[in-house]
C-alpha cells in the first residue's frame, strides 16, 4: 500500500508531466518531502495539517509551447469544442472547456521538437466515443491504441474504459477516452 506522501508525489508527477521537466525534479522532491505519511504537512513546512486548512483544489490549466499558435488554437477549438477566452498575458491564447472551466494555454515560439513520449499526455473524456472516432476519420487525423497500433482502440483498462491516442499539430500526445460514460463527477 502506498503512503499518502507517495501518492502525492506521483500525483504531482502525473499532473505536471515530471518526466518532461526532469530538471525540476529535485525541487518537486523537496516539496513532496514536506508531506508526511498521514497526508499532513510536517513541522518544517506549516504547523497546521492540510485537513484543518480546508483548502480545495481543482485542475486549472495545462500549457503547451507551440510553433504555430493559431494552428494549435484551431485544432483544439474545432476538435474539442474549446472556446477562446481572454488571456491575461499578451501573446498567449487561452482556450476553455465549458463544463469544468479547465483551460489550455498556448504559448508561441516553440522551435525545438516535442519529446515523443506517449506517457506524457493530456486526456479528454468524450460522451460519444464512436462519434469522436468518426470525426477523426472524417478529418484524416491518425489515432492509435496504447501500443501505437494505428486505427485501434485500447480496451485494456480494468474499469472498461476505452481509449485512443492522437497528436496535436506540435506532436503533443492526447488521450481520448469514454470515461465520462462510466464515471459520474459530483
Amino acid at each position: 500500500m502506498q503512503t499518502a506522501r507517495e501518492v502525492a508525489l506521483k500525483t504531482l508527477m502525473l499532473v505536471i508531466g515530471l518526466s518532461a521537466f526532469s530538471a525540476h525534479a529535485p525541487a518537486f522532491a523537496r516539496s513532496a518531502t514536506a508531506i508526511g505519511d498521514s497526508g499532513a504537512l510536517n513541522e518544517n513546512s506549516v504547523s497546521q495539517p492540510v485537513t484543518e486548512r480546508k483548502a480545495k483544489f481543482h485542475l486549472d490549466h495545462a500549457t503547451f509551447h507551440v510553433a504555430d499558435i493559431e494552428k494549435s488554437a484551431e485544432f483544439y477549438q474545432s476538435l474539442f469544442s474549446l472556446r477562446r477566452v481572454e488571456s491575461a498575458v499578451r501573446g498567449l491564447i487561452w482556450l476553455q472547456e465549458e463544463r469544468s472551466g479547465f483551460q489550455i494555454h498556448l504559448v508561441p515560439g516553440r522551435e525545438l521538437p516535442v519529446q515523443d513520449n506517449q506517457a506524457v499526455h493530456i486526456a479528454f473524456a468524450v460522451d460519444s466515443f464512436t462519434n469522436f472516432l468518426e470525426l477523426l476519420n472524417d478529418r484524416h487525423i491518425p489515432w492509435f491504441d496504447s501500443n501505437l497500433k494505428s486505427g485501434s482502440v485500447s480496451r485494456t483498462r480494468s474499469d472498461g474504459v476505452q481509449q485512443i491516442y492522437l497528436r496535436d499539430p506540435d506532436g503533443y500526445w492526447i488521450e481520448v477516452n469514454d470515461a465520462s460514460l462510466r464515471i459520474q463527477v459530483e
